[in-house]
């Protein structure tokens, strides 16, 4: 290959030094993937029009497209570094821009550039991307998975003992990580980006399986709560995609460390994430992290890397909280694939997508897999506030007097997002006394509830009642099922069976009632007790019920009926005596 271009191609695509050579680079890697086509193709010096005439070049673009994205190309031919991605797509548009230089006449086609190039581009830039992320040379290969929690069903038998044991203080999940930023909680300053905003970064990261760079875009006059799914609905930007869709949140099952719920009341309370005094530009005053909004998306991504590494170590990155949540989700027998690209904004290896609308139920299934629910199909409700007396309702809303201060108008009384405050606020009334117990009475999160209830003359046991209360509903209102998909089908399968005994056996429907009621108090127990009270129940119908037989019973129903499909389903709770564990520093 000559090592100048030809002049009047010289003239074509300029004069600069590092321009040719930049061209003369891409050349070289189109010469270089002709001769992995067995020496049958020829090199660029001897392209012919008979090589390219028809369809022909369109073909031998994708040919070199698919090569520069899928292999992992190198600076030299089989040594030196990996070319980037966006050098990659660099170079396929050259030798575009040279085979319209070179081949001028083939008008047809470069008519219709921007129908074939366009989209052979940008199916470039995606693939190329992801073979730079899988390539074992990379950081973002290297990167480690950050679950929500540990697991040994996600972590190699080698690397089990150093993740449960970090040296240094260091977190080994995404719960840990959020436990350190609660110990380390102060008060509100005016530079913002606080350890409980910083918090949330992690939850929200964690609950949209989202691109850390994305959460600056999240903005309180694009949520919704939802009285539907009694959950607020964000609306979330996908950088990549560049779309937005449907992102509702949920409640975690396990602790508060990882809390939608619980994240957000604390840096409203503490660090005044509602308050929008002073230094807070009028036009980024909705956004949910308004010091983010004049930050390049990158950036905030690198802000979201060096938190995660100083948390959990060095080979974290904000790619990992991404990577292990997409691990776990496919590792997860109850949610789809179409469910975990629904959540993540991955594409879809066909055009469906395009037809799919990405509604909440469709997002649900891996929300409630990242926040530890066995049963992913049934929305989970908020902690509420609703079920408590009169007098109580408005002692609390006293006590969000004094611990928020509030600037928007959509969490003001009667605004729009009020119901998503109060679902917040009992969120931190249900986990006081654990924060108060894994991070003592001092922890600022305990101190601003402390200090809002006396001013609101809530006392203490006040306090304890109504947290007793809010957790109470809220498991009631999320019963679960077990663990075993086996044995939810057990268990169903006996529930129908006690209710078609005790047809036979009364042929009434309050009876019916109270033994189901009966197997769904027991449920919140734990699988274990589940099967032997239906064993039980079961052998104690065989002694003393008569044989079954078909036909309609005496209140109308057939014998060996189903299920009520709309019965309580099964709850495994929280711990056997209700409460979530804390994580002590």
């Amino acid at each position: 290959m000559s090592r100048h271009a030809p002049k009047s191609m010289n003239m074509a695509i300029g004069s600069s030094a590092s321009t040719q050579e930049g061209y003369r680079v891409a050349i070289k890697h189109f010469d270089w993937y002709q001769e992995t086509r067995r020496g049958e193709d020829p090199k660029w010096e001897d392209l012919r029009g008979v090589h390219v005439e028809g369809d022909n070049l369109e073909n031998l673009m994708i040919g070199f497209g698919t090569y520069l994205a899928s292999s992992n190309v190198r600076t030299r031919k089989d040594e030196g570094d990996l070319l980037t991605p966006s050098t990659k797509a660099q170079y396929f548009g050259r030798i575009k821009e040279l085979l319209k230089l070179k081949f001028p006449n083939l008008r047809e086609m470069w008519d219709r550039e921007k129908e074939w190039y366009l989209p052979m581009l940008e199916a470039v830039k995606r693939k190329a991307l992801s073979t730079h992320l899988m390539c074992p040379e990379t950081f973002e290969a290297k990167t480690k998975p950050l679950y929500p929690r540990l697991s040994d069903d996600l972590v190699r038998v080698k690397e089990r003992a150093a993740l449960k044991n970090r040296a240094g203080g260091l977190a080994s999940d995404i719960d840990g990580a959020c436990s350190l930023l609660i110990a380390k909680a102060k008060h509100h300053a005016m530079s913002r980006e606080g350890p409980l905003e910083k918090r949330l970064w992690l939850i929200l990261c964690a609950q949209s399986v989202g691109r850390a760079g994305e959460l600056k875009f999240v903005r309180y006059d694009e949520m919704f709560w939802d009285p539907h799914f009694c959950a607020p609905d964000i609306t979330w930007t996908e950088l990549k995609t560049r779309t937005q869709h449907a992102m509702i949140q949920g409640p975690s099952k396990i602790a508060c460390e990882g809390d939608f719920y619980h994240g957000c009341g604390a840096y409203w309370a503490v660090e005044r994430g509602l308050s929008r005094e002073g230094s807070v530009d009028p036009a980024v005053a909705n956004f949910l992290f308004p010091q983010l909004h004049n930050v390049q998306h990158k950036a905030v991504a690198r802000k979201v890397s060096k938190l995660i590494a100083d948390l959990c170590g060095a080979q974290y990155s904000s790619r990992s909280i991404r990577k292990g949540i997409a691990t776990m989700l496919s590792a997860h027998p109850r949610v789809s694939e179409a469910e975990i690209d629904a959540r993540g904004g991955w594409s879809a290896e066909s055009n469906s997508k395009a037809y799919k609308e990405t509604t909440p139920v469709l997002t649900i299934p891996a929300l409630n897999a990242i926040n530890s629910w066995e049963d992913t199909r049934a929305p989970k409700m908020a902690p509420s506030l609703d079920h408590l007396d009169m007098l109580a309702q408005s002692e609390v809303e006293v006590f969000m007097e004094n611990l928020y201060v509030i600037d928007l108008k959509f969490f003001k009384p009667r605004g729009e997002l009020r119901p998503f405050l109060r679902a917040c606020t009992a969120a931190l009334f249900m986990y006081h006394f654990d924060i108060v117990r894994a991070y003592g009475p001092t922890n600022l999160i305990a101190d601003v509830v402390i200090k809002a209830a006396k001013e609101a003359k809530i006392t203490e046991g006040k306090l304890k009642k109504w947290s007793t209360e809010i957790r109470e509903q809220f498991n009631s209102q999320n019963l679960d099922f077990p663990a075993s998909d086996y044995v939810s089908s057990v268990f169903v399968s006996k529930v129908a069976s006690v209710i078609e005994n005790t047809n036979l056996q009364t042929s009434t429907n309050t009876d019916q009632r109270n033994a189901l009621a009966e197997l769904s108090a027991q449920v919140a127990k734990g699988r274990t007790e589940v099967l032997e009270l239906s064993k039980k129940i079961e052998r104690e119908s065989e002694k003393k019920l008569p044989k079954k037989r078909s036909g309609p019973t005496s209140d109308g129903t057939e014998a060996g009926s189903k299920v009520n499909e709309n019965a309580p389903s099964a709850s495994l709770g929280r711990k056997n005596d209700g409460t979530a564990t804390g994580r002590p520093v």
